[in-house]
């Protein structure tokens, strides 16, 4: 990602937002740290098990929503990244995979909790 277009995705978001989505990263790193996986690029399936406990802890459909979103959100700027070390492996497919079975997972707690 450019400087350029990284300046007008961050800025297309609010200050609040931007804020949000920082910390909502933050304790989805600290999850992932606390159980030794990697959260960047994350295996779906980690960030499956990481929203479901969200609900399992009663947090609420819109938190998880919104955690979910960071969490998405700090994916789409990795893959569109030019970092050095950003491994040329990254399948979207399998991140394809993970973004449909986390949408379903926020679904299910919606529909249980109505």
């Amino acid at each position: 990602m450019t400087r350029r277009s990284k300046f007008y995705e961050e800025q297309s978001r609010s200050r609040g937002t931007r804020r949000t989505y920082a910390e909502s990263w933050r304790l989805f790193q600290e999850w992932c740290d606390d159980r030794r996986v990697q959260s960047l690029p994350a295996e779906p399936r980690d960030i499956t098990e990481y929203l479901a406990e969200l609900a399992d802890d009663g947090k609420a459909t819109n938190t998880i929503a919104g955690r979910a979103s960071a969490i998405l959100a700090q994916h789409a700027a990795f893959i569109a990244s030019d970092e050095p070390g950003r491994p040329e492996s990254v399948m979207f497919g399998s991140l394809a995979d993970g973004l449909v079975a986390i949408e379903q997972l926020v679904r299910r707690v919606r529909a249980v909790r109505s």
